[in-house]
């Protein structure tokens, strides 16, 4: 276990610093976590703990139920949040959470990311926004669940008012998912202060009242 976990957490340190070095989250907020090929347990950042200093130390090893199995810091209180992905996602194995300014922004317009780039469509795919006024709580974890059955396959979904959580088979395709979410929905705003009409014209609905 040790030896696996210490991989991870390299992995994650290298994603955690990618992820704040391009503006995907700032201050202390945000989480990541990756869990291991048998899925028995998960390594996610410590609470209050920044991306810009995630390290060996402040990464904890934990099972599903946030019992802490390896490390001396408290756990994110998202996990629950991630327990949720994880269980009912088996192929996913790792999990990018920003609190990143231009897809709040973005999913506080419209229900679906809009298909504003060829890349997007083909590396992403339907991007949903998911409404719920809970945040790292039994609640949003219930929603979490309940929204990833009803969108299956999902690589990546906003919650309004709070940010994006992306998936992968590791940490850095997560990370990349959550920098190609972001970026679309930077190019979505940009088209309509443009004055390139609604973006719910570029393939997704806009939001529903």
């Amino acid at each position: 276990m040790r030896e696996t976990t210490a991989v991870l957490k390299q992995q994650m340190q290298a994603a955690a610093s990618r992820a704040y070095n391009c503006g995907l989250q700032s201050g202390n907020g945000g989480n990541l976590s990756a869990r291991p090929a048998n899925g028995l347990y998960m390594v996610i950042k410590a609470s209050g703990k920044s991306f810009g200093e995630c390290s060996q130390s402040t990464l904890v090893t934990i099972d599903f139920d946030g019992q802490v199995l390896e490390g001396s810091l408290k756990p994110s209180r998202e996990y629950l949040t991630h327990a949720a992905v994880y269980r009912a996602r088996p192929e996913v194995h790792a999990i990018m959470h920003c609190h990143a300014p231009f897809s709040i922004a973005l999913a506080a317009l419209v229900d679906e990311l809009p298909f504003v780039t060829h890349h997007m469509e083909m590396k992403l795919g339907a991007v949903p926004v998911l409404t719920v006024d809970a945040h790292a709580d039994v609640v949003m974890a219930e929603h979490t669940t309940c929204f990833l059955s009803d969108h299956p396959g999902i690589k990546a979904f906003i919650h309004r008012k709070h940010g994006l959580f992306s998936f992968g088979t590791d940490i850095a395709e997560a990370e990349h998912n959550a920098e190609l979410v972001e970026e679309s929905a930077k190019i979505a705003l940009l088209m309509r202060v443009g004055g390139f009409g609604d973006v719910s014209a570029f393939g997704a609905g806009a939001r529903s009242e």
